[in-house]
């Protein structure tokens, strides 16, 4: 998975809205036609939505397995951007398939071609059969952020955490932690890894409803050099680091990804692994 221009899981990335662009002049490019309609796309991060001058908070964006094309999903269907052209296509709802592992695979047949987009800098933007639409990178969140803060700047987040289903047996081990324990999570708002993983943390400690347990989330820049003291103190160089604290000592630390899942895993540092 990858990130706006940035660096997602701790590898250097290329991604973002022109990724496609990059890999077509590399000759990197060796799909095409009916496989765009086959083939589940890959979200991308740190990139917004506007439309109406209001940012849509729940609208999400994928690369095509190519990386020619580019999928703007809204609430009521999609666009399509052909990097290539610089068209752009609307689709209904019902032509996007969703995968078990929630990325959509649209049904090229059913694209019905707008226009033209521009690029302004690195800024897209097109004219929908209701109004303009602009993709933009999302400013990021660096530094200690509030709980509060980061459900208001981050809504995507929100909604993945509403629908992820944590094993209930892990929840009601996590529940019954006594030792007060903090969980630093450090993240990047242009990490894909990040955007996958902290939903479930998020819904997880929610569900658990243990007083005991405590989120603190950090945000770190895109070359991952800030905030420098408290990157520096717990020796964090990946996207994202889960550092799992009790009594001030480390007792496991989840980066990038989890071995089985993000309540497993939890459960299985905190010591009550069912």
């Amino acid at each position: 998975m990858r990130g706006w221009f940035g660096r997602t899981g701790g590898r250097m990335s290329r991604d973002g809205v022109f990724s496609g662009v990059l890999a077509a002049a590399l000759g990197l490019v060796a799909v095409q036609g009916s496989a765009l309609a086959q083939d589940a796309w890959e979200e991308v991060a740190g990139l917004q939505v506007v439309h109406a001058d209001a940012t849509l908070p729940l609208a999400r964006i994928f690369d095509s397995p190519d990386y020619r094309h580019q999928l703007i999903v809204t609430d009521d269907g999609g666009f399509v951007l052909d990097l290539k052209s610089k068209s752009v296509s609307a689709l209904p709802a019902d032509a996007i398939v969703w995968n078990e592992e929630d990325l959509p695979a649209p049904d090229m047949a059913q694209a019905d071609e707008l226009g033209l987009f521009l690029n302004e800098e690195g800024i897209l933007s097109f004219e929908g059969d209701d109004g303009t639409y602009v993709v933009q990178p999302e400013p990021p969140l660096v530094g200690e952020i509030s709980a509060d803060k980061l459900r208001a700047a981050k809504p995507d987040y929100v909604h993945a955490a509403s629908k992820y289903q944590p094993e209930a047996a892990m929840v009601a081990a996590i529940s019954g932690v006594k030792t007060p324990t903090t969980i630093k999570v450090f993240f990047g708002t242009w990490c894909s890894y990040c955007k996958h993983w902290l939903p479930p943390l998020m819904k997880t400690v929610e569900a658990a409803k243990n007083p005991a347990i405590q989120l603190e989330f950090v945000g770190m820049s895109e070359d991952q050099s800030e905030p420098a003291d408290l990157l520096g103190q717990y020796d964090v160089s990946l996207t994202p680091t889960f550092v799992i604290l009790q009594n001030g000592e480390e007792v496991g630390r989840f980066e990038e990804e989890p071995l089985v899942s993000v309540e497993a895993d939890l459960a299985r540092y905190l010591g009550v692994e069912p």
